[in-house]
């Protein structure tokens, strides 16, 4: 919301690197703070929307989607869920009243992905 507003009120020196480093800035009290927003920023590049207005393209589900479809893959993945569910306790301890939507949608992203690559390496 504030990456959009910045870029209806300066949209010819709109920045979205800036604008997003400025919202989180905004939004975060403590540097742990800073750190887990830019973190799941960088997941969910974009916009993050959650529950039933999700969109269909989801950015942890297809960068999962990516990593499997290479051979011997399953060390990767499984590095890819542990930096998820690191950043899923870590956004619950520095926002444990806050975010919770989101908190969500990667609690449920994490555990779709568990799933996954359970089935594919049962084969």
């Amino acid at each position: 919301m504030a990456s959009r507003a910045d870029s209806a009120y300066a949209s010819a020196a709109y920045s979205p690197d800036r604008s997003i480093g400025q919202a989180i800035i905004h939004l975060a009290q403590t540097p742990d703070q800073q750190e887990t927003l830019k973190e799941l920023v960088e997941a969910y590049p974009g916009m993050l929307i959650c529950g039933a207005n999700r969109t269909s393209f989801d950015a942890v589900q297809d960068h999962f989607t990516q990593i499997i479809q290479t051979p011997n893959s399953q060390a990767a993945a499984l590095t890819y869920i542990e930096s998820l569910q690191r950043l899923s306790s870590r956004l619950a301890a520095v926002f444990p009243d806050r975010y919770l939507p989101a908190q969500r949608t990667l609690h449920d992203d994490i555990k779709d992905l568990v799933m996954k690559i359970s089935t594919k390496h049962d084969d």
